[in-house]
């Protein structure tokens, strides 16, 4: 599927601040979904979910076992724009609750397991169904081509 923006001089007056609003919510449905499926608070939840995304696309020393990377607290704390000392505190209580592994000299890296409880068929139908529900509103707001 490929997705096409309109024109943003074409696009109606509002229809691009509602669309990023639009895309917004999907992005905190998918915190939500993410954060309730391992019980995280908001901060360790932002945390987790940078981690995540670092260590499948950031560069760094990848994990042999499963190809994920490892990434430092402090890049972390740098992305979630976190005082490296909270970042810290919070990888210890994702490490106690299985979550991530830790090491002090490569940083820290998402367990695959804790990966795949996120993105389980549950979590999966909510994807898709968010997604729809996004490049819906993006239609009727007349910023996706159709």
């Amino acid at each position: 599927m490929q997705i096409d923006l309109v024109d943003s001089e074409a696009a109606a007056p509002g229809a691009l601040m509602a669309a990023a609003l639009a895309v917004e919510g999907f992005c905190l449905r998918r915190a939500e979904a993410v954060t309730g499926v391992h019980g995280l608070g908001p901060t360790a939840a932002v945390i987790y979910r940078t981690l995540c995304v670092a260590a499948v696309s950031g560069s760094g020393e990848a994990d042999a076992e499963g190809g994920l990377r490892w990434v430092s607290r402090t890049s972390l704390a740098e992305s979630c724009g976190l005082p490296r000392e909270t970042v810290r505190r919070k990888c210890e209580v994702l490490v106690e609750a299985g979550l991530i592994h830790g090491d002090r000299v490569r940083g820290v890296t998402p367990k695959r397991e804790a990966l795949a409880a996120s993105l389980g068929p549950g979590s999966w139908d909510t994807l898709i169904r968010d997604l729809r529900h996004l490049t819906d509103a993006l239609h009727r707001l007349g910023v996706l081509k159709a």
